[in-house]
């Protein structure tokens, strides 16, 4: 017969944490599947890359690259899930000292994606000067709902944050480049090229890309845009 200070055992739980930056496969372990299976999962899709600066002719900086989402969402797996990471915008080439034209704008950021449960786009890249106006920054990513087939998992997209869009790059010459955009969850934009010529840094996972500075005054081509940092997966769980 059971007394009245009869206990049950309680197993305790360990909290699992998987990081990936790279693509791969989440495995589930026994003591998750036994568990339930339920994970909570944090992605950044990957962010644009910054455009470059402009030479002697046209003098002027473009945008920092947007941010990709970022979302974090519960979700409950059996067996293995593909996980895929969006590739970072590649940076625009500044401009040649001696050649008139814009900067090239820089590449947009991938997706990433969590198997068919999850998927964030990439940020846009950053707009090279226009010859009157700075560069536009990068548009933040928009959240996707693809992949998505029950009404929680789209409500749970739409808890996602989305991405700020890079800094608008300044008319004029010897001008700084502008900085990324950065996402929820700890990413942070590339930041732009020092005054006069500097190359824009590259973002922090699912950051945007800085942009490269201006130069008009010959002696070094314009700076070049930072790429976006790439897509970025974290997978908790209790076992």
């Amino acid at each position: 017969m059971a007394g009245p200070f009869d206990y049950q055992s309680v197993r305790p739980s360990t909290l699992r944490v998987q990081k990936f930056s790279a693509s791969g496969k989440f495995i589930p372990t026994a003591g998750l599947i036994a568990a339930g299976g339920v994970v909570t999962i944090e992605l950044w899709g990957a962010g644009g890359g910054g455009a470059g600066g402009n030479g002697p002719f046209g003098s002027g900086t473009g945008g920092g690259g947007g941010a990709g989402v970022y979302i974090t969402t519960s979700i409950t797996v059996s067996s293995a899930v593909t996980v895929t990471l969006g590739s970072g915008g590649t940076g625009g080439a500044g401009k040649d000292k001696n050649t008139a034209g814009n900067g090239v704008a820089g590449g947009a950021g991938g997706a990433s994606t969590f198997g068919s449960f999850a998927k964030v786009n990439g940020g846009s890249g950053g707009i090279g000067y226009d010859g009157v106006t700075g560069g536009a920054g990068g548009a933040a990513g928009i959240l996707s709902n693809v992949g998505a087939t029950t009404s929680s998992t789209v409500a749970a997209y739409s808890a996602g944050t989305v991405g700020g869009a890079g800094g608008t790059g300044s008319a004029g010459g010897l001008a700084a480049g502008s900085g990324g955009g950065a996402a929820a969850g700890g990413s942070v934009g590339g930041l732009g090229g020092a005054y006069a010529a500097g190359n824009g840094t590259v973002g922090t996972f699912g950051g945007g890309g800085g942009s490269g500075a201006a130069n008009n005054v010959g002696g070094s081509n314009a700076g070049n845009g930072g790429a976006g940092g790439a897509g970025y997966c974290i997978v908790k769980w209790y076992e």
